[in-house]
């Protein structure tokens, strides 16, 4: 890519990130960022912070996307396929929630029935 190429981007606006692993529940992590977390979605993937380093992610690497709320948690979850590591970082703000689960679901990405739920509800 150049620089004259337009690049679709959400910076989302998060207050933590996280990277877990598949078989642990979505409220244990193994790698945390809460001093300067980063999760932007463009055309060209995913870039994140959840620990350390930034890290890219494409669309086509995400097995699903779930959420988990909770008390001043408002989580993007995104299961990665052929990985066991998970990547989720809280909006702590259920409209910023909504915003990633559209992005993500006009990128090709499935939704699991929870995200479903709490996408359609903001549809009414």
């Amino acid at each position: 890519m150049n620089s004259t190429d337009t690049v679709d981007c959400f910076n989302v606006k998060i207050i933590a990130g996280f990277m877990g692993l598949k078989f642990l529940p979505k409220w244990i992590a193994v790698a945390h960022n809460n001093l300067n977390p980063k999760l932007i979605f463009s055309d060209a993937g995913i870039e994140y912070r959840a620990f350390i380093f930034t890290n890219q992610l494409e669309y086509n690497e995400i097995e699903s996307v779930d959420i988990f709320l909770s008390i001043k948690t408002t989580n993007i979850y995104l299961i990665r396929n052929n990985s066991m590591f998970t990547v989720s970082a809280n909006t702590n703000n259920e409209n910023e929630l909504y915003k990633c689960l559209k992005y993500l679901k006009a990128k090709g990405c499935v939704l699991t029935d929870k995200a479903e739920n709490f996408y359609s509800k903001f549809l009414v």
